[in-house]
């Protein structure tokens, strides 16, 4: 089964990680963004560890198979 995530690129030069940020759930055929995302929001990379301020157009939906990990909680 995949799985759909609302994700961004780290914006440090020399890290740009795919950051899943929000979990959408069991991806269904559809890859809407959706009304449930703000108009901008900061979020600090799990690799490089720096924060930075991301906008709407910065965000992409990505299909995976994997599953979010018990207890997982979006910020948004």
């Amino acid at each position: 089964m995949k799985h759909l995530y609302l994700a961004v690129t780290c914006k440090t030069p020399w890290c740009s990680t795919d950051c899943l940020v929000k979990y959408l759930g069991p991806y269904d055929g559809q890859s809407e963004l959706g009304q449930s995302v703000p108009a901008w929001f900061d979020f600090r990379c799990g690799d490089c560890h720096r924060a930075h301020r991301y906008l709407y157009d910065d965000i992409y939906p990505i299909r995976t198979d994997t599953a979010p990990p018990p207890g997982v909680r979006n910020p948004f």
